[in-house]
């Protein structure tokens, strides 16, 4: 296993950078909002393919996705 994460390394220098499709972000994202549960605040700022340029999402993206579906619940995480 360790001979696979070298090479992963190797092609990618930090794994942050790596881009996802928003297609599958998209079909993602139903799971994201169940997972949440209770904790599921809005979607509102949550990356759509008719709001966003490109159709690549960034692991920063998704970080912010993430804050903005928690919304206010974040503070009493």
């Amino acid at each position: 296993m360790v001979q696979y994460e070298e090479i992963l390394l190797d092609l990618v220098k930090h794994p942050s950078l790596l881009q996802i499709d928003i297609n599958v972000y998209e079909a993602i994202f139903p799971l994201l909002r169940k997972a949440l549960g209770i904790y599921f605040h809005t979607s509102y700022y949550v990356a759509r393919e008719d709001t966003i340029k490109t159709h690549q999402v960034s692991f920063e993206r998704f970080q912010y996705d993430m804050i903005s579906m928690f919304g206010l619940n974040l503070f009493y995480i």
